[in-house]
């Protein structure tokens, strides 16, 4: 996930952290003014976007409107939006937001195997926000739950989706967020805005160039920092600028997102135990990946994939990697000794910068 400046608690738990604020706040000629009040709340998190447009547009009512029909389709969060309804069995008529949802989870869940599966909101539910009811997880329940699971027992078909059992949840969390960036990203180019990067909860899409502060300052690539992996737990920086970044990532025209575990975790016997759910066992994964950033052609694409990547596992997602067109990585993971290592795609050679 992604940042862009301080937003109080609202924050996710594994970043990339953009690092080209200070002195943007300007007329730049040619270019028009930078945009940097489009900020707020939404989703269950913040959103930040920065963009140019010689007219000097004000976008929030598009952006706010885009944001409020994705809760409405998307968010588990909204008493009455349709993922909310459907799992509730009040309907089974879904729109397309929700099922534009479906179709891109679906697809990522049959690469993998079913290490990213839309299905488990059952599991995350008997889990808890942070683990909170972990105390209440028996083998037993996790075993009574598991039958709940399984993208493949649920069909979308005509706007309508078909569940094998009633009890079956959907949860579109780890793809929302990305599918919302890609929804402004195509707002502002069909308004001739070509330069901008948006984040929702640290899910980005990158597009364009910054241009120079000045008239000789040339544009420049946008920068975001992926994050260094941090122990604290719950334990939130009150600036966001001021967390250490491991690596640089200069991009343009791409999604971008980062799912980890360094801040949201649990030690239990020496373990530590991550928030991250394999749907296959419907425990926390047990591996030493700390976190995946990805990049892809959407940040819905790029949500889905780093949250799956956590899934797998560093060894297995390398090896997966080889095999995908149009997806690179930046991982971040623990060796025998706990030493934090990095590793990236060929595809990403040009684009890192590790601090």
């Amino acid at each position: 996930m992604t940042s862009v400046a301080n937003t109080g608690r609202l924050l996710p738990w594994a970043t990339l952290v953009v690092v080209l604020l200070a002195g943007a706040a300007c007329q730049n000629q040619g270019v028009g003014r930078l945009q940097l009040e489009l900020s707020g709340e939404a989703q269950g998190t913040y959103y930040r976007i920065l963009y140019y447009d010689d007219q000097g547009r004000n976008f929030r009512p598009e952006v706010e409107q885009i944001l409020h029909e994705v809760d409405m389709s998307a968010s588990v969060h909204v008493p009455n939006s349709v993922i909310s309804r459907v799992n509730r069995n009040e309907t089974d008529v879904v729109d397309e937001i929700f099922a534009e949802n479906f179709r891109m989870a679906w697809k990522v869940s049959e690469a993998t195997d079913g290490a990213f599966d839309c299905t488990i909101g059952q599991l995350i539910e008997a889990w808890g926000w942070g683990f909170s009811q972990r105390d209440q997880i028996t083998q037993e329940l996790i075993d009574s739950l598991r039958h709940l699971t399984g993208y493949k027992r649920v069909r979308l078909e005509n706007n309508r989706l078909y569940k094998e059992d009633s009890l079956i949840t959907i949860n579109f969390n780890a793809i929302a967020k990305g599918y919302t960036c890609d929804l402004i990203a195509n707002m502002f180019l069909e308004n001739g805005v070509e330069n901008f990067l948006i984040d929702i909860g640290g899910e980005l899409v990158a597009h364009g160039k910054k241009p120079g502060r000045s008239f000789w300052q040339r544009p420049s690539l946008w920068t975001v920092g992926v994050e260094l992996p941090d122990d604290r737990g719950d334990v939130m920086p009150d600036n966001l600028m001021e967390r250490p970044v491991r690596a640089l990532l200069r991009l343009t025209d791409i999604g971008i997102a980062t799912s980890g575990n360094y801040r949201k975790f649990y030690l239990e016997d020496g373990v530590k135990y991550s928030h991250t759910i394999d749907p296959t066992t419907g425990f926390p994964v047990k591996h030493s990946m700390l976190s995946a950033t990805v990049l892809a052609e959407s940040a819905a694409v790029a949500d889905a994939w780093a949250t799956a990547f956590m899934v797998l596992g560093p060894e297995r997602s390398k090896e997966m990697l080889k095999e995908l067109d149009g997806i690179e990585a930046y991982f971040i993971y623990s060796d025998e000794e706990g030493n934090d290592k990095t590793w990236f795609s060929p595809g990403m050679a040009d684009i890192v910068q590790e601090l």
